[in-house]
């Protein structure tokens, strides 16, 4: 509880209600900034209508009521697992295309097609997330990773597979502070530009 925020569940893919809530906002004196974080993801990388109903359609949705809150600046979390790794010696970065063709991954691209499209009405920015993670370290993979390598069993030190796998994370402070820097310089911002929120590099798996 905080006097300054207001907490209100609501499913962005069901367009009466997402429009009663924005609607409601409006009313209350409306935005200054939206920040879209909300999407569905699993880690079976097999396809799942939630990925289009949550990802696409309520991205969608959300930026056709953003229209008429008109915001100073809508944010989009997007991913960086929706880029292909890159080939040795090479880097992903802002200009590196959306091209990893699971689920997830194209749900992503779409979104950011989206909030490209939108960009006429509104400025918008497409933040590109690394696996984020926080001292909790609600991130499965890594949880499970850590609670390996630091257990007392013989096969701590053990990992299946060929030693080809890693992922970049990035600590859920660390993408705080780029919302924050967004939004203080949103007025010396391109209309639509696109940001990674990664270190450099990722963490191996061997």
């Amino acid at each position: 509880p905080h006097k300054h925020l207001e907490w209100r569940l609501v499913d962005i893919a069901h367009e009466s209600s997402l429009a009663a809530v924005c609607e409601d906002i409006k009313q209350k004196g409306g935005v200054d900034y939206i920040i879209h974080l909300a999407a569905y993801y699993d880690f079976d990388n097999e396809p799942h209508s939630e990925f289009e109903r949550t990802n696409v359609t309520g991205t969608r949705l959300l930026l056709e009521q953003a229209k008429k809150l008109q915001p100073k600046r809508f944010i989009f979390a997007s991913s960086l697992a929706a880029c292909n790794f890159p080939l040795p010696g090479e880097v992903v970065n802002e200009q590196s295309p959306l091209d990893a063709d699971f689920p997830y991954a194209v749900s992503k691209r779409k979104g950011e097609q989206l909030l490209k499209a939108h960009s006429e009405y509104f400025q918008c920015s497409s933040v590109r997330l690394a696996a984020v993670y926080s001292d909790w370290c609600e991130y499965g993979l890594l949880y499970i990773l850590l609670k390996t390598w630091l257990s007392s069993s013989w096969r701590s030190r053990i990992l299946a597979g060929k030693g080809e796998s890693s992922i970049p994370y990035v600590h859920v402070s660390c993408v705080a502070k780029l919302m924050l820097c967004i939004l203080e310089k949103s007025e010396q911002l391109p209309r639509f530009d696109i940001y990674i929120a990664s270190p450099d590099g990722a963490t191996s798996h061997i």
